[in-house]
């Protein structure tokens, strides 16, 4: 949650806002109340753009900032949704593990606004999508993709997918009931490649040691991704990818 000072407030109030831009006013503010108000408009989803001179947005801000004003917090919404999408670096590794992918349909259980979805697609991929976040499933549906809007572990599991490609959400081992979840979606022989956090190589927790002696029989852990791979996204955590198979019929 971000909170913001009276006098960071009362600059937020005379910034010109939209509904996909907030552009601050154009006056000498001292730097400490710039950077606040900077992070403030980050916090609800906002990129600044040199060009425009304004925070870009992806989904409308107004209310969420209008609450602010009223005396709330901005939550930050990358860290309710758990929505860290993949930056395009990491993209580029995960998709030189991805074999034949003009072979068959792929998944995405976790698809965000698209970052590994347009990967796929662009190198000749055909990507079904699954997505939570109402606001992310107007921008894939409006990118063209057939998109599921729910919790994918809802999703009754159906082997139709020759690949699943994933950055599922982390938090309270999560990622680890997503990626069992998604295993099951794959059809004999199909590939699974997803971006983990590091934890179940590591935990003496009964679910971690399970998940690891699951990976170690369908796969393993291909590449190891810095901390600081996913720093534009707004976290610094440390992940792995893990690529598994599905056993053969």
């Amino acid at each position: 949650m971000k909170n913001i000072s009276t006098q960071a407030a009362e600059l937020l109030a005379r910034c010109t806002q939209t509904a996909d831009m907030v552009t601050p006013p154009v006056e000498r503010v001292e730097p400490k109340l710039y950077n606040e108000l900077k992070k403030v408009l980050e916090a609800a989803g906002g990129k600044w753009n040199t060009k425009r001179q304004a925070f870009l947005f992806q989904r409308d801000p107004r209310e969420q900032l209008a609450q602010l004003l009223a005396g709330g917090t901005v939550v930050s919404t990358k860290k309710a949704t758990q929505a860290f999408y993949t930056p395009a670096a990491v993209v580029a590794r995960v998709l030189a593990h991805c074999p034949n992918i003009r072979q068959g349909v792929i998944l995405e259980p976790s698809a965000g606004e698209g970052a590994i979805a347009d990967a796929l697609y662009k190198a000749g991929g055909d990507v079904d999508c699954c997505e939570i976040d109402a606001d992310s499933v107007a921008i894939l549906r409006g990118k063209g993709y057939d998109v599921m809007n729910c919790d994918f572990l809802t999703v009754k599991a159906a082997p139709d997918y020759q690949m699943v490609v994933m950055n599922p959400p982390f938090t309270k081992g999560q990622d680890m009931k997503h990626v069992r979840h998604a295993f099951n979606f794959l059809k004999p022989g199909g590939t699974l490649l997803a971006i983990m956090s590091p934890a179940f190589l590591h935990s003496a927790r009964t679910a971690c040691t399970e998940f690891a002696a699951f990976v170690e029989a369908h796969g393993r852990v291909v590449e190891w991704f810095e901390a600081g791979a996913f720093k534009e996204s707004g976290t610094n955590v440390q992940t792995v990818l893990v690529k598994l198979t599905a056993p053969n019929a």
